[in-house]
Parts: C-alpha cells; sequence; structure tokens
C-alpha cells in the first residue's frame, strides 16, 4: 500500500511467474502465455483454447507446406538451369563434356535459403491471447498485427504484450481501428496470415481478407453463429451473410461448413482468386475453415464440392420402422457392395458415401428381411410402406468388411469432443464504449 496515497490500488505477485497484479485484475495463464483481465474489458473465452491450439498447429503446418513447395520450385528451376547450361556447353564445345555435367558457376548457386518468416493479421484481437500465443509458439512468426477497434481492448493488448517478455515485445504489434480498414489497408502490402475470429459472423471481414493475403497465404475464419448457419429459423440473414440457405437435416452443420466456404470462394472469385480448403471444422458453437488463397483466375471456374453430404444410420432406420443396424454393419454392406464410405467429424455415427440414395435403401431392405418390422403399428399411407413394398436390387453382405474400420479410428485421439460444464458456448460481447463504426469484433 502506498503510504502516501492510502486508497490507491494494491497490487500483489504471482510467485509461479513473478508477474505483479494490480488490484482489479486477474492473472489468466493459456500454455505459454500469461494474461492481466479485467471484468469490463476484452471478451475471453476460455473454451476457446483448442480452437487456439488448433490454429497455431495450422499455421506451423502451413509453414511447412510453404516451404517445401518452395524448395521444389527452386530444384526445378535449377534443374533447368543445369539442362541448358549442359546443352550450351555441348554446342560449344562439340559434345566434350558427359551428360549431366554442368559449369560449376551453376553447381555453386547459393545454399538452401533461410525459411520465409511470415506476417499474421488476427484482426479481431480482444485480449491479445492469440495473437501472443502466435508470436510466442510460431517459430516463423516475424510479425504479428493485434488489431482491435475498441480503446479498452487495445490497451489491454499492449499491457498483455507487455508482460509475455521480449519475444512478445519484440513481434506483436497493436494496432487500434477498423478491422475492415486494416485489412484494405494490406491491399497493396499483402500479408501471410489472416485469422478472423469475431463474435458471431465473419461475413463482414471477407472480402478484406481475401484482399489482403499474398499468394498461397492462409486464411483462417471463425463463425459462432450457427443459428444462423445450422438452423433454417433465418434464411434471409443466412443468404445475405453467406450467398446460400442453410438445412434441416442431419448434415446441418456440414451444410454450415460448405456456406461458409462458398462465401470465401465467392468474395476470392471476384479478385481472380480461389481458395483451397486445408481443414474445415465443426467444434463446439462454432465452424473453423483454414483454406489457401491462390491467385489463379483459372482456378475459379473449377470450384463446386463434389463430395456427398453425411447420413446416420439411425435416421434411415427411422424411416423404415426397422432396428438400427450398427454402424460397422452399415459400413461392411456398402463396402461390400463396391461403394467408397468415410466417416465424418460433424456427428456421432454418421457416414459419408458415394452410394445413390437407392442403394441405401437396398441395404436397409435386406437388412429387413433378418430383423422383421412390425407393419401393425405403421399407419396406412405412411411413406414407409412403400420403402418397404419395394423390391431390392441386391443382397446385401453385413458381414464385417476389412475396410470398416478407418485408419484414423484406429488411433485413441478424441473424434468428438465432450463439451465442458462450465464456460460453454460464445459468450457475451466485450463491454466498454467504441471508438467508431459497430463491427462485432473480439471473439477469442
Amino acid at each position: 500500500m502506498d503510504v502516501d496515497n492510502p486508497s490507491a490500488p494494491v497490487a500483489s505477485t504471482n510467485p509461479a511467474t513473478s508477474i505483479i497484479v494490480p488490484e482489479g485484475l486477474r492473472l489468466h495463464t493459456e500454455n505459454t502465455t500469461h494474461l492481466l483481465l479485467a471484468a469490463d474489458e476484452a471478451f475471453l473465452n476460455p473454451v476457446q483454447e483448442f480452437n487456439r491450439d488448433l490454429s497455431i498447429a495450422c499455421i506451423r503446418t502451413w509453414s511447412e507446406m510453404r516451404e517445401k513447395e518452395r524448395h521444389a520450385k527452386r530444384e526445378a528451376g535449377r534443374a533447368r538451369k543445369r539442362a541448358k547450361a549442359a546443352k550450351d556447353a555441348e554446342a560449344k564445345d562439340g559434345g566434350g563434356k558427359q551428360e549431366g555435367e554442368a559449369p560449376k558457376e551453376v553447381e555453386a548457386e547459393a545454399s538452401k535459403p533461410a525459411p520465409l518468416k511470415t506476417t499474421i493479421v488476427e484482426a479481431l484481437s480482444a485480449t491479445g491471447l492469440r495473437s501472443i500465443r502466435y508470436a510466442k509458439e510460431i517459430p516463423l512468426a516475424h510479425r504479428v498485427i493485434a488489431n482491435d477497434i475498441l480503446p479498452a481492448a487495445a490497451e489491454a493488448i499492449r499491457r498483455n504484450v507487455e508482460i509475455n517478455g521480449p519475444l512478445a515485445q519484440e513481434r506483436v504489434h497493436v494496432n487500434e481501428g477498423d478491422a475492415c480498414a486494416l485489412l484494405y489497408s494490406h491491399r497493396s502490402s499483402p500479408v501471410d496470415v489472416v485469422d478472423l475470429d469475431p463474435y458471431g459472423t465473419a461475413a463482414p471481414f471477407i472480402d478484406g481478407a481475401v484482399q489482403a493475403i499474398r499468394d498461397g497465404g492462409l486464411l483462417c475464419v471463425t463463425c459462432t453463429d450457427l443459428a444462423v448457419l445450422a438452423t433454417v429459423n433465418y434464411p434471409e440473414k443466412c443468404y445475405s451473410n453467406y450467398g446460400g440457405v442453410s438445412v434441416k437435416a442431419d448434415y446441418c452443420h456440414e451444410s454450415a461448413l460448405r456456406l461458409l466456404l462458398h462465401s470465401l470462394a465467392t468474395a476470392a472469385a471476384r479478385y481472380g482468386r480461389a481458395i483451397e480448403p486445408l481443414l474445415s471444422l465443426s467444434i463446439d458453437f462454432y465452424v473453423r475453415v483454414f483454406v489457401r488463397v491462390r491467385y489463379a483466375a483459372i482456378e475459379v471456374k473449377r470450384l463446386e464440392l463434389d463430395v456427398p453430404f453425411y447420413f446416420t444410420p439411425a435416421r434411415v432406420a427411422g424411416h423404415f420402422h426397422c432396428v438400427t443396424p450398427s454402424l460397422d454393419e452399415t459400413a461392411s454392406a456398402l463396402l461390400h457392395a463396391g461403394y467408397a464410405v468415410s466417416r465424418s467429424h460433424a456427428a456421432a455415427g454418421s457416414l459419408k458415401t458415394d452410394a445413390p440414395t437407392r442403394a441405401l435403401h437396398d441395404i436397409f431392405r435386406a437388412w429387413v428381411k433378418t430383423h422383421p418390422v412390425n407393419r401393425e403399428k405403421i399407419s396406412a399411407g405412411s411413406p414407409t410402406l412403400k420403402l418397404l413394398d419395394k423390391e431390392g436390387s441386391f443382397e446385401a453382405n453385413f458381414k464385417r468388411h476389412p475396410d470398416s474400420v478407418s485408419a484414423s479410428s484406429k488411433v485413441k485421439l478424441v473424434r468428438y469432443q465432450v463439451n465442458p460444464t462450465a464456460n460453454w458456448g460464445p459468450g457475451t460481447k466485450a463491454g466498454g464504449k467504441r471508438k467508431r463504426g459497430k463491427d462485432d469484433e473480439g471473439e477469442q
């Protein structure tokens, strides 16, 4: 306590980190990063830690992919130079050099260049947690721009950068301003990675984001408005944000992912750019996609996904009023019939297949033969009776197929996350007065 000013705030020191925690703030630690948080400042959602862990892994993997592509391109260029040099030498010396031989100056080119450093823009940074983790946990993150429109949030980011040591202080650059304005300012000086993680929809920021990324760069987008993307409650809102309408079906979350990818592809196509989806996930209360942006106008014409939606055996069994075959039995029958089968992460007990609906129904008709249905409990005129009365075109084989269990299923990893008992959901907006604009920024 300050003896000259007894009313001054009292600070304490956290023994584990030696960080001074002023009165009115609390210390929050996630992985390598520490935050000083106040109740009325920028919003932080602890359950999104998985999102941040995943993003770090994806950006690091993308940077490795970029280095491999760069190396392959460089080696191809060197091979062309060697071939040309050998051909020129052969023409000059009358064929005196051996095949594949090249002048010493060609072979003495510079050694493998240093890896490309990465510039990342987190347009909606809130507490700065994600940006600071990027700076500390991604080796090639040379510059991370942490932006937020709220003055209180920008001040919180600066405070949090300061307590996270020299690496964060060197790499994280705080910007207080409108996210769209920041993204559009990078049209002439594109960045390597743009991360959009807003409260709600990312739709207002997508146009600026696809213009701010350099050729081959990475765009990471989160949308938490699944009430719009994955239900039929707000069709007009869904169409205005994503250029399509959601569906009421088992695969509504996969449809949500496709709507988001569609909006990204449409925005990129306006500028002669195409997207290459690397990873698309439906997790908890949000969808998250990672796409590369390519400067390739010809690829724009090849964008529409030729991949089926998933189904659940329980839902199809409900149409037949029969007991449900196991996932393994359903997958095996499809595989024995010559169709491809895979799983979807978006729903437990789901299957994806290239089998037509008629073939799927034929498999269930064969299942009903050994697991009879009580027709007396089915009302007259029910579509179920029409499904049951049709003859199948083949006899299904439910014996276990060796490929019914995928390689990924054999790895002991969590496929479907269990929702935490507390702090689940998108949370509430950050409080405080905005300096300008009405953007809902700051979903962490």
